[in-house]
């Protein structure tokens, strides 16, 4: 059985312009416990639009 949980957070650099980005995070375990994990980070809104994807 595989079980997911997702989170979701802004972000603030503390270097250069203090952009805004916006985390998704989808941690998933199977029974086994291997875990993997897929990643979105999105500028917020009023940025143009970026988004990057890491797996």
């Amino acid at each position: 059985m595989i079980h997911s949980k997702m989170y979701r957070f802004p972000y603030t650099r503390t270097g250069g312009m203090h952009s805004t980005y916006d985390v998704t995070i989808n941690l998933v375990c199977r029974d086994s416990g291997v875990f993997a994990y897929e990643a979105w980070v999105a500028m917020a809104a009023g940025s143009r639009e970026m988004a990057l994807y890491f797996h």
